[in-house]
């Protein structure tokens, strides 16, 4: 990520990708919320774990939230390890993000910034329907 851009920058485009196309309403504001709850309470590693044991009903919207945080946290630490599954995530996290205070804080910062935004947005959308 080109620091450049600003947080602020990648947190609302992120947020706007994600809820683009996504039909996004309570349950996915609601599912946003509750992972920026857990990321403020627990950290980075907490998040994982919980969008990774989402109800089936959440799933598809859990996995949906954790590719988008993914893609911020490959854009602060590039890393050759691709994340397809808990166990990669897991690794890449743990080697790459969280052994680095800056590239934690960096990324704890951003991705409350983007469940902010993407809770906001998820129920600005569902306000207009």
């Amino acid at each position: 990520m080109n620091l450049r851009d600003g947080l602020d920058w990648k947190a609302q485009s992120a947020a706007q990708a994600l809820l683009k196309g996504s039909g996004a309403g309570e349950k996915f504001a609601i599912l946003a919320t509750k992972t920026l709850g857990v990321l403020q309470e627990a950290g980075i590693y907490s998040v994982i774990l919980f969008l990774h044991t989402r109800r089936k009903d959440e799933q598809d919207t859990a996995l949906k939230i954790m590719g988008a945080l993914d893609q911020q946290a490959v854009g602060l630490a590039p890393s050759t390890i691709v994340l397809r599954d808990f166990s990669s995530r897991a690794t890449y996290y743990t080697e790459t993000i969280c052994t680095d205070l800056h590239f934690t804080l960096m990324t704890k910062a951003l991705w409350e910034q983007t469940l902010i935004y993407t809770r906001y947005g998820a129920k600005a959308s569902k306000s207009q329907e």
